[in-house]
């Protein structure tokens, strides 16, 4: 077995990926949310599966810790917003955690005749920009994105990728 593997949200990891995602976002960013401020990772299948979007794990398989997050959100008109995308520290790189899980997603997107992704994103996550422009995102005005787009307040930066 793949020492790295993608799997659907399953709730028996629940609890770890809540807390890898805080984790990620108090200690590594430093940005002041809480669970409470994310009612979405109590009930993933409410929020994402149950409205035609997705919700993946990566997962280290020697040890069953998750190890990135990354979810897509339907929008109307076959668009979809990235939300969730975090990978733990130690796995940036060279296990190419990142690249796996956007490849999923843009797979399920194209399988679900999604036309377009958006993405919102902090000025400081400057890896993640160039990550995603390797990726095909190209950075748009905020005016561009769709109404019901799910804008994050600390977002600054904004991305789009035509499939």
């Amino acid at each position: 077995m793949e020492k790295i593997q993608i799997i659907k949200f399953d709730k028996k990891y629940q609890d770890d990926m809540v807390n890898f995602i805080l984790d990620i976002q108090q200690n590594e960013f430093g940005v002041a949310i809480t669970l409470d401020d994310q009612p979405d990772l109590l009930n993933i299948t409410h929020h994402y599966e149950d409205k035609d979007g997705l919700f993946l794990l990566a997962m280290d398989t020697e040890n069953e810790n998750v190890i990135g997050t990354i979810a897509l959100v339907k929008l109307d008109e076959n668009k979809s917003a990235l939300k969730k995308v975090f990978v733990d520290p130690k796995y940036r790189g060279e296990y190419r955690v990142g690249q796996k899980l956007l490849d999923a997603v843009v797979d399920f997107a194209r399988e679900t005749d999604i036309e377009k992704i958006y993405l919102g994103s902090t000025a400081m996550m400057k890896r993640a920009h160039n990550f995603y422009k390797k990726n095909g995102f190209v950075e748009e005005d905020f005016s561009v994105f769709p109404k019901d787009f799910p804008i994050v307040e600390v977002d600054s930066i904004f991305m789009v990728k035509d499939l």
